[in-house]
This record gives C-alpha cells, structure tokens and sequence, in this order.
C-alpha cells in the first residue's frame, strides 16, 4: 500500500424492432456504406410517465448516458453498424442486427439483438441516451466503452470487455468488470452503497472529503494510492486498506485482481 498525498487523480478511458412506449422519430431505412460497412442511423424518444428505471442489454459498441435536461424529452439516439468482407454482405446482414425498445412496468428496456452465429462479420451498436437523473439505470454489456453522467439514482454496470468512465454520479454505484478499468466521481448519499470490482483493471476514485463510509481496497496484483481523504481507523498491509471517513454511515468497497486502486478526496 502506498500513500501518496501529493498524487493527483487521472485516468485516461481507452477509448430494428420498437415495442409500444417508444416513439420512433426518424426512420433508420437509409443506409449508407464506408468501405465494407454498412451503417443506419436510429432516433427515439423514450416514455415520460410512469417510467423510472433504464436497462441495456447490449452486445458490441459504446453506451454514453446522460441526463436530460429538465425541460427535454427523455431519447435515444445512435447507429447499427455491420462490417464485412464485402460491401453486400455487409447490406445484406444489416437488418440481422436490431435495436428493441420494450415498456416492462416502470422499467424502459434497450436491447440489442444479432445472431449468434457471426461468420466473420462485425455487428456494432452505438448508444446515446437521454434520461431523466432520478431514473435508476442496469447495464449489461459485452465490449464497449460505457459512460455514465450526472444521474442521481441507482446505478449499475455489467461489462465484460471494456471500461465505465463514472462522472458525477450521485447514488448508490456498483460496476462489476471482467477486462477493464473504471474513472469514477461519485457523490455518495447517507448509508450509500459503492462497489467497483475489476478482474484486470485499474480503478481511480473520486471521493467529497466530506464522504461518510466504511471503506475498504483489495488488490491481488497492483498497488493502492490513497489521499485526500480523512481516513480513520485505518487498516493496512501491501494489499488491502480499510477504514472510515466522516461516521461511516455508507460502504465503499474497491477491488482488482490485476491492477492498481487510485483514490482521491477533493
């Protein structure tokens, strides 16, 4: 374990069907080709009453969500994307791959669908959503790069392949990642909930020095960097820290297998 009270936070991200409650705005028949790609655009908008929760189901491709501002419709908006070894194939195969837009209760449902079965091509979904910050937000994605700003609810991301850039969250947080690293700032809220776990990846954290939480980083194979922060009742060896900031009212745990734990107080 390593405190460094000079250290400075940083990070660098490396970089169809719609069901009843979603309102297509512009249709996504045209498509137009760059190399052996074959792209179309989609737009829709998303329900404003009776819905509080956003869920993804996705395969391959970024998911940017930010909050709406107050006086905007909630919408979606983004491309499908089909590569192959000929522009045809690449046509021919660009309706396999569809965007669902499901109303499930309260819940909003983004879902991509392919085939299983690739043969060689590449199927590509780009997201960028609009929602309001109150609605609580499930991800699940494969590969891609998620990012996540100003929602102020409960969040949670899934990622195989990939890594969550977390900005100015204000909830209760888990990411649970398989390959890849997180960038968060996350305001917690009294008796809050942050988990972010990483298998090979490294994790850098933002935290109000005015945090209230029992804290805890494990790291198998990296090093923890901590500062900024008033941690008290501290616990420490070469792979884990623990301790409380502010009444430790809240939980943070912090955990990579293979890489390094940054965390930061401003």
């Amino acid at each position: 374990m390593i405190r460094s009270p000079g250290f400075i936070l940083h990070a660098i991200v490396l970089l169809a069907l719609y069901a009843a409650g979603c309102d297509l705005l512009e249709s996504d028949s045209e498509v137009y080709q760059t190399a052996h790609a074959a792209r179309a655009e989609f737009h829709f908008t998303l329900p404003e009453r009776g819905i509080d929760r956003l869920e993804i189901e996705a395969v391959n491709g970024p998911i940017a969500i930010t909050a709406a501002a107050p006086d905007s419709a909630p919408g979606v908006s983004g491309e499908r994307m089909v590569s192959s070894n000929s522009r045809e194939d690449a046509r021919n195969h660009l309706e396999e791959l569809e965007v669902r837009c499901l109303t499930l209760g309260r819940t909003v449902l983004l879902q991509t669908r392919q085939p299983r079965e690739t043969s060689g091509r590449s199927y590509i979904v780009s997201y960028k959503v609009r929602i309001p910050s109150s609605w609580s937000l499930g991800v699940d994605l494969v590969n891609g790069l998620v990012t996540i700003d100003s929602m102020r609810s409960k969040t949670d991301v899934q990622l195989v392949n990939g890594d969550v850039a977390l900005r100015g969250l204000s909830g209760d947080v888990t990411a649970h990642m398989v390959n890849g690293s997180v960038l968060g700032s996350v305001i917690l809220p009294p008796q809050g909930r942050l988990v972010l776990e990483t298998v090979n990846g490294a994790i850098s954290l933002a935290l109000p020095r005015s945090t209230s939480a029992q804290f805890g980083a494990n790291v198998e194979n990296g090093r923890i960097h901590f500062s900024e922060l008033p941690l008290q009742d501290i616990r420490s060896n070469k792979k884990a820290l623990y301790g409380r900031l502010g009444e430790g009212e809240g939980t943070i745990a912090l955990k990579s297998v293979n890489g390094s734990i940054l965390v930061q107080g401003y």
